[in-house]
């Protein structure tokens, strides 16, 4: 484009020689400032032009990038989201595959039938420190119960746990809380996860999905005559 430039700086020297005349009712000189402010002006409505375009442009590419990196970030979410849930589908399965058969032919190792489902909470969890609980709803007793951490300590008393009457999800200053939505023979499976800074739980639904495996496992085991 710098030679539409050149060629116009050099027709606006050479002015005197192509102008030689007055033309209507200006003398020669007048005419040679009237061409070569023409040319002038011819020369800034290019540069206007040009700038305009290159606005348009940069506003066409920046709407480009802008699209791109949504797409890009949409295409990382999708993915995220078939990672996340092929590893949800995978902790189900082996959760699934560790229950025993209920007619006592095989039967796990009583010390590992639960390693899966405590794997699952602390995987989905992304922390050590929680518990799986299982409470007789009548006598409040707890007839089983498994920690990430053998050194932490639940301040939550059985009591407190009945007190979720309606709802299968609690959260407070301290803990996530997920109760199994049933019970089975009057007992109910709880997992509580202590909360830290940067823990969120991102699925509560397959929380209470793990509280109701473990009963179902706890049950399986204890009518298959295993000490759960």
């Amino acid at each position: 484009m710098y030679w539409v430039y050149l060629i116009i700086f050099v027709i606006m020297v050479l002015a005197p020689d192509i102008v030689e005349q007055g033309y209507f009712f200006l003398d020669e000189e007048k005419s040679e400032e009237v061409f070569i402010l023409f040319l002038g002006m011819i020369a800034v409505l290019i540069f206007l032009w040009k700038e305009r375009q290159l606005k348009l442009n940069l506003s066409e590419k920046r709407k480009i990038q802008k699209e791109f990196s949504r797409v890009s970030k949409d295409l990382k979410d999708s993915y995220s989201y078939i990672g996340e849930t092929n590893r949800k589908l995978d902790i189900l399965k082996n959760i699934a595959l560790g229950l025993p058969d209920p007619s006592g032919s095989a039967l796990p190792n009583k010390t590992r039938a639960y390693d899966t489902i405590i794997e699952a909470v602390k995987t989905l969890g992304k922390t050590n420190k929680f518990g799986i609980r299982l409470v007789d709803d009548i006598s409040n007793n707890t007839k089983k119960e498994f920690r990430g951490n053998s050194r932490i300590i639940f301040k939550i008393r059985n009591n407190s746990l009945k007190l979720m009457e309606k709802e299968n999800f609690l959260k407070n200053d301290d803990y996530f809380i997920f109760r199994s939505p049933q019970k089975i023979d009057n007992i109910r499976a709880y997992i509580i996860i202590q909360r830290e800074r940067n823990n969120q739980i991102e699925d509560p639904g397959l929380m209470k999905t793990l509280a109701t495996q473990t009963l179902l496992l706890y049950t399986l085991l204890k009518k298959s005559s295993i000490d759960a």
